[in-house]
């Protein structure tokens, strides 16, 4: 199609470009026009075509926000300035969720199996967080949260290059899911304190935005690709090691 094939890509209703690397959904043929045909037709067969599988996680993204934001951010405005641990539990729980789903992403098409694939990261995650939590808990979480930042980067390109074999896989993901484990119950002895109702806060921030990042991350490795998910994971846990600097209270 020569010089044409990006005035197709554009001018369609349609998301044509071919599955990548980067973007492994061939399912993935949704765009914003697409919308406005199906809205704009009485043709009720385009119902068939509509990914509807992406319209529920963006509208579970728009009910998230809606419903259990308002319940965490309007009393909290009421409290006065945020407490910098809260600002950091929000980080890392937005941080560790894009990274899960991102690198379960990367994993289910590195094994070709998305059985094995599902039991074995979040295994991974669910394990070796809790013992990384265990080890470094009472530890001041901003080297882990900068290890983290550092290291899962690393951990998505070097999936890309290992033979597919779940052993490997495992000792990959194994360092990041230890340092990501450590800054929560660190972040509660050095930024939170013994206040019961600053911690209930961080659990409650923490909480929202874990359900909110999974939902996120599935968009952006969809719509963006797994190296811009990987990094804005990244970019939350260096914003956290950034935001853990002061005094323990």
């Amino acid at each position: 199609m020569g010089g044409r094939s990006q005035e197709l890509f554009s001018r369609s209703h349609f998301n044509l470009h071919p599955a990548t690397r980067e973007r492994p959904y061939f399912f993935n043929f949704f765009r914003v026009k697409t919308l406005d045909l199906i809205l704009d037709s009485k043709d009720s067969r385009l119902l068939s075509v509509t990914e509807w599988g992406l319209l529920f996680t963006w509208g579970g993204v728009l009910a998230t926000l809606l419903l259990a934001g308002s319940g965490i951010f309007l009393p909290l405005l009421r409290l006065g300035p945020p407490h910098r641990g809260l600002i950091f539990f929000s980080l890392i729980g937005l941080g560790y969720m894009i990274a899960e789903i991102t690198l379960l992403e990367e994993t289910i098409y590195h094994l070709g199996n998305p059985a094995q694939a599902i039991p074995l990261v979040v295994g991974i995650f669910l394990m070796l967080s809790g013992v990384g939590s265990l080890m470094w808990g009472q530890r001041a979480p901003k080297l882990f949260t900068l290890a983290a930042a550092v290291i899962l980067p690393l951990a998505l390109l070097v999936l890309r290059y290992l033979p597919g074999e779940s052993i490997m896989v495992a000792l990959v993901l194994a360092p990041a899911a230890l340092f990501m484990g450590a800054p929560f119950a660190g972040g509660l002895t050095h930024l939170i304190g013994p206040n019961p109702s600053v911690r209930a806060w961080a659990y409650g921030v923490n909480g929202f935005f874990s359900v909110t990042g999974s939902l996120i991350a599935a968009l952006v490795c969809l719509q963006l690709g797994h190296s811009i998910a990987i990094l804005s994971a990244g970019g939350c846990y260096l914003l956290a090691g950034l935001v853990s600097k002061g005094k323990k209270p």
